[in-house]
């Protein structure tokens, strides 16, 4: 294997030393017409992730890899027998190892660039999209293969050329008054099902959602950043489909419902711990406000809008505190409403249990700012109730601290006297409170027992959900049942909690036989 070696490339060639070994295995599965990639996957899967953290190092050797095995996939292309193809799969999956080391960018660059191979691209696609796979492993290696031969279909459609010309139906035959080629609209059919396939948006909700790289630098925010681009993107291409399709009532109850889900899934990221993801959240928001082919199928499209603007105006105002008070305008105006609810919710609860102190207080006091203005016991207690679901999901989430039951309290605001009660509360308990690094089984309990004694003091204080209601009983009870979740709350760090909470639980159990 003969490297090409760039002139300003800092890193030499010696640093790969396994490239002999991958030769051979490129040279076997090409001279075999891909017979041997599944045999050799193993062991050439092995050799690239090893270089995962440094995949400059496998520059240099790049065109000796890539082209061989995409000219062996443009052959198996043209073959297209069940033989062919089923070796078009281990190709795609030889092929897809390099793209997930090295990244689609630097290794699309080597594919076949002739206009000719389109046609031949759009076949194949289509033969092992229609394919049934008989295992999991089958199953895999069919998406590894979609997956590359649309990065392959995705440079070839950008080459300018004239689509008619390589459209072989097309060829002395009428349109039939068609505004394209049959081409163009197998292409479009393509484009159009992958979109609605059910994998493609969940698996960016999906990397919204993942917090597991946090601890790798920036890559936390770098995925969810992508994430919300490639999303707002793919909902656009759906509307657009759906419309060259004809639309119709059922296409347009599905839009709404999922521009519903990707509006909600925005204005989370827009209220959570990173500054430049909560600025990057608010941007494709107005960007899907301004799609005009988006707009009317967004729930509350109005309140939304005239949040936007508000989270726009505090951060042009400039000054360090402009980013918390965007996330604070966008969260008074929009917990109201329905559809974004659990969405602001489930962010809050990251941005209160956060290591940032100023954001947990801002987070804090819009939540309270929101519930107190809502000014309707039901919309309060649904608040309470939403809050709670989302704060107890997180309970084992090392990445997010709990910063005080207290903060569950929060949803119920039946009176002006409650508001002043909680902030001073929030203020003097979040401020200053540390995470926990590795929260056991038992600190959890003892934190749910907290948030649940606390939802139900406030209760108990104010009356119950209905307005005018007697106090709660039930919550009087509890409270009276729960000597650790009290004496859990009185301590300042988590971990004194986390220490405290046994050692009343054993003293209120020796009391009690006594």
């Amino acid at each position: 294997m003969e490297p090409v070696i760039d002139e300003d490339q800092s890193c030499g060639p010696e640093f790969f030393e396994e490239a002999v070994e991958l030769d051979g295995i490129v040279r076997r599965v090409v001279s075999s017409d891909g017979k041997d990639a599944y045999l050799l996957y193993d062991r050439y899967k092995a050799i690239l992730c090893k270089y995962q953290e440094q995949a400059q190092l496998l520059d240099a050797y790049l065109e000796s890899i890539v082209v061989p095995l995409a000219n062996l996939l443009r052959k198996q292309a043209v073959l297209q027998q069940e033989s062919g193809l089923h070796r078009a799969l281990g190709t795609c999956r030889l092929l897809n190892v390099l793209v997930v080391v090295r990244g689609y960018k630097t290794v699309v660059r080597f594919f076949p660039h002739e206009a000719a191979d389109l046609e031949r691209v759009v076949d194949i696609l289509e033969s092992v999209k229609a394919q049934q796979p008989k295992d999991s492993e089958e199953g895999l290696a069919m998406w590894e293969a979609q997956t590359m031969l649309l990065l392959w279909l995705s440079i070839l459609i950008l080459i300018p050329f004239d689509l008619a010309t390589v459209d072989s139906a097309a060829l002395g035959a009428d349109s039939g008054g068609a505004p394209y080629t049959a081409l163009v609209g197998r292409i479009l059919a393509l484009c159009q099902d992958y979109l609605h396939h059910p994998g493609v948006l969940p698996c960016l909700r999906a990397s919204l959602e993942d917090y597991t790289t946090d601890n790798r630098g920036d890559v936390g925010s770098w995925v969810r950043e992508a994430a919300m681009g490639v999303m707002s993107a793919a909902v656009a291409a759906l509307a657009r489909c759906l419309r060259a399709a004809g639309g119709g009532g059922e296409a347009e109850a599905e839009l709404a419902d999922v521009m519903g889900g990707v509006v909600g899934l925005l204005l989370r990221q827009s209220v959570e711990r990173i500054a430049r993801v909560r600025e990057a959240a608010l941007r494709h928001v107005r960007t899907l406000l301004a799609d005009p082919l988006l707009a009317p199928h967004i729930p509350a499209a109005p309140a939304v809008a005239a949040a936007a603007e508000a989270a726009s105006a505090a951060a042009d105002a400039g000054g360090a505190a402009a980013p918390l008070e965007a996330l604070q305008r966008v969260v008074v105006r929009l917990l109201a409403v329905p559809p974004f609810t659990g969405p602001l919710l489930e962010g809050l609860v990251a941005s209160i249990g956060g290591v940032d102190a100023s954001l947990a207080k801002v987070a804090s006091a819009a939540l309270l700012e929101a519930a107190y203005l809502a000014c309707d016991p039901r919309a309060a207690a649904s608040f309470r109730s939403r809050y709670a679901d989302a704060y107890a999901s997180r309970l084992h989430d090392p990445n997010v601290a709990v910063r005080r039951g207290y903060s569950l309290a929060l949803g119920c605001l039946p009176g002006a006297l409650l508001r002043p009660m909680l902030d001073e509360a929030l203020d003097a308990l979040v401020e200053g409170c540390v995470p926990e690094d590795s929260p056991d089984e038992r600190d959890v309990e003892s934190r749910v027992a907290c948030t649940k004694a606390l939802g139900l003091l406030v209760a108990t204080l104010y009356g119950g959900e209905e307005e005018g209601s007697a106090p709660s009983a039930e919550g009087a009870q509890l409270l009276r049942e729960k000597p650790v979740a009290v004496a859990y709350l009185r301590k300042r760090s988590p971990r004194q909690r986390q220490s405290i909470a046994p050692r009343n639980a054993m003293g209120a159990s020796g009391r009690r036989a006594g």
